[in-house]
């Protein structure tokens, strides 16, 4: 870390974080199976960093930006539509969550 400065601890952050949720995957599912979709957990996942190194790349300031982001976030929800993914049970979970604050 001392030789990297601050990029160091930033990358040895993300390095620890990443060990924390393998490990904390691996203890959980021992002690409390949960049936994950991993294709779909993967598909998402890569799909936003694929999206965010994109945009790390072309990195555009103001509204070009902004209509850049924009885009990002529509071609990812496009591709996870198009990969098989199904929005309308999730958005009635997050309807019903939403709706429980209002009461």
């Amino acid at each position: 870390i001392p030789r990297m400065g601050m990029m160091g601890a930033a990358y040895a952050t993300v390095g620890g974080f990443f060990v924390f949720v393998i490990l904390t995957y691996a203890v959980s599912q021992r002690l409390y199976p949960v049936p994950y979709e991993r294709a779909k957990v993967i598909c998402s996942v890569g799909g936003a960093v694929l999206l965010f190194v994109i945009y790390g790349v072309i990195s555009l300031q103001g509204a070009a930006g902004l209509a850049l982001k924009a885009g990002l976030l529509a071609t990812y929800v496009g591709v996870l539509r198009v990969a098989g993914f199904r929005f309308k049970t999730e958005f009635e979970i997050l309807r019903k969550f939403l709706s429980v604050g209002r009461k």
